[in-house]
């Protein structure tokens, strides 16, 4: 499955099961997300985040039928980084995407008649172990002793890949392809005297997400 990016998101809805004794159920309508966050730490599984607006709300006492979870989780040790070329001793990233979306509200009712949606814009935070300027710092600062006047290089494109390690019909996969990189060397201090580095790349665009669940093959 191959998702890339649209001008007028998808809605959707979201149920809440506050009690399941008393079969409790919120149901929150047109919602569509403002923020979405994919993050991992060494040891530990990834996970996603997302926040959204939505544009109306209503309470009931059973909840809709939907399909159980059959993936299993993606690990951190399953992973590879590459922005211009693999970056090892990654201990952290965060990949984050935020999209301005407005509710648009008219004259006879106090739910919103729209979501519209404004401007986007993607980040990529990394903690990597530090071992030579070469490597860490010139990428940020253009030049090999330092910062120079024409900036960082910027990156045709980063993969970020996550599998679980099997093949065929087991296969899970997740690729995501971000285009036109600028490292952000704002602040950047000049020290080598550190053990790790953290890195901000902010991306033009989503080139796409390929999602293989062993029942679709990456195209």
């Amino acid at each position: 499955h191959t998702f890339t990016e649209v001008n007028r998101l998808t809605s959707f809805s979201l149920e809440v099961k506050n009690d399941l004794d008393t079969t409790s159920v919120d149901r929150y309508l047109g919602c569509k997300i403002t923020e979405w966050t994919l993050s991992g730490t060494v040891g530990e599984v990834i996970r996603v985040s997302m926040s959204a607006v939505y544009n109306n709300a209503s309470h009931a006492t059973s909840t809709s039928n939907s399909a159980s979870e059959a993936r299993g989780t993606l690990t951190f040790a399953g992973g590879t980084l590459s922005v211009g070329g693999t970056i090892a001793d990654v201990q952290s990233f965060e990949l984050t995407n935020t999209q301005e979306t407005e509710l648009r509200y008219g004259f006879g009712s106090h739910f919103a008649t729209r979501a519209q949606e404004k401007s986007r814009g993607y980040t990529l935070r990394l903690t990597v172990d530090f071992e030579a300027f070469s490597t860490f710092r010139q990428p940020f600062y253009g030049g090999s002793s330092g910062p120079v006047a024409a900036g960082p290089t910027v990156a045709s494109s980063a993969t970020l890949t996550f599998t679980n390690g099997l093949s065929a019909g087991n296969l899970n996969q997740h690729v995501v392809t971000l285009a036109t990189l600028t490292p952000d060397d704002t602040n950047r201090p000049y020290d080598e005297n550190v053990t790790e580095d953290t890195l901000i790349y902010t991306a033009q665009s989503l080139s796409s997400v390929v999602v293989t669940d062993g029942t679709s093959t990456t195209p």
